[in-house]
C-alpha cells in the first residue's frame, strides 16, 4: 500500500526505489512482507515528522480531489486505525468463541 506515501509526497503515482510494477501479483512469504511493511512504516515515521506547517497545508490531488496534506494524511490514518480496531473485535470475537467451542473456525 503505497498511499501514504503518496499523500506525503504529493504524488499520486509515486512507487519507492526499487518497486517491482507487478510487486502485489508475486506470491512472497510472511517474512519478506512484514520486512517490507516494517521498513515502510520507517519511512513513512520519518517523512511524516519531517513534513514543515507549510507542506502540511499544501493542496496535493488525492483520489477525491485536491486537499490539503495534513487533510489527506488524517483521513489515512484514521482509516488505519478503524480498520485496526476491526481486526481486534475479530480476534476477539473468535477467541470468546473458542472458550465455549474450541474446535471454533479450526
Amino acid at each position: 500500500n503505497l498511499n501514504m506515501m503518496r499523500i506525503i509526497t504529493g504524488d499520486p503515482g509515486y512507487t519507492p526505489d526499487g518497486w517491482l510494477s507487478d510487486y502485489v501479483e508475486h506470491d512472497y512469504g510472511v517474512e519478506k512482507l512484514m520486512k517490507d511493511i516494517d521498513a515502510g512504516k520507517r519511512r513513512i515515521v520519518d517523512c511524516v515528522a519531517g513534513l514543515s506547517d507549510m507542506e502540511l497545508d499544501e493542496v496535493i490531488p488525492m483520489m477525491s480531489g485536491p486537499y490539503q496534506r495534513k487533510v489527506g494524511l488524517f483521513a489515512y490514518v484514521g482509516e488505519l486505525f478503524h480498520h485496526r480496531g476491526q481486526i481486534a473485535f475479530i480476534r476477539g470475537s473468535i477467541n470468546r468463541l473458542r472458550e465455549s467451542n474450541p474446535s471454533f473456525l479450526k
